[in-house]
């Protein structure tokens, strides 16, 4: 029938426990129901903290879009992966202010379809300490999902803490 689903998380996410194994995990599934309806999870908090365990991953199908939105009133910081559970699979959406992540955004094989960033708005993808990131997008990095130019992307290896090297890009993929 073509319903879709949006769930909105107003608040901040604390989610970093001590063993990763026990991080939180967002599965964005639009699969269920094979209709027509997308599923999307609207992130409005400044701080978006999941661990480093598997992060939120994107599930799609041919009608069916995953959509994660970061729409918050300021600027929004992500630890945790996005990922795809197959290449081509979900959009990720910046919007309501800039994000900063020092995760993966896609990994090797794996991409998300796109990213949509608003003009005025931009997403930084840092490569802290200890921890190499991969940048993998089938699609369009735009301002809509229609080649309109939309917002800035940045993507930083070696973010250097406190006298601490930071670590490797090791993919970037459009």
């Amino acid at each position: 029938n073509g319903d879709s689903l949006t769930l909105v998380v107003t608040g901040d996410i604390i989610a970093d426990v001590a063993s990763t194994a026990n991080d939180l995990t967002i599965l964005v599934d639009a699969t269920a129901t094979d209709d027509g309806g997308d599923t999307t999870l609207i992130l409005n908090g400044a701080t978006l903290d999941l661990g480093q365990g598997t992060g939120i991953t994107l599930n799609s199908d041919a009608n069916d879009i995953a959509k994660l939105r970061f729409n918050g009133g300021s600027a929004q910081t992500l630890e945790g992966n996005i990922t795809a559970s197959a290449d081509g699979e979900g959009v990720v959406i910046i919007e309501g202010s800039s994000l900063t992540t020092q995760d993966d955004i896609g990994v090797a094989g794996t991409g998300v379809a796109s990213i949509q960033i608003a003009a005025s708005k931009t997403l930084t993808q840092k490569a802290a300490t200890g921890d190499a990131v991969t940048f993998d997008v089938v699609g369009n990095v735009d301002a809509d999902g229609s080649g309109g130019t939309g917002g800035t992307l940045v993507i930083e290896g070696g973010d250097a803490v406190s006298g601490t090297d930071g670590s490797a890009v090791t993919l970037a993929t459009i």
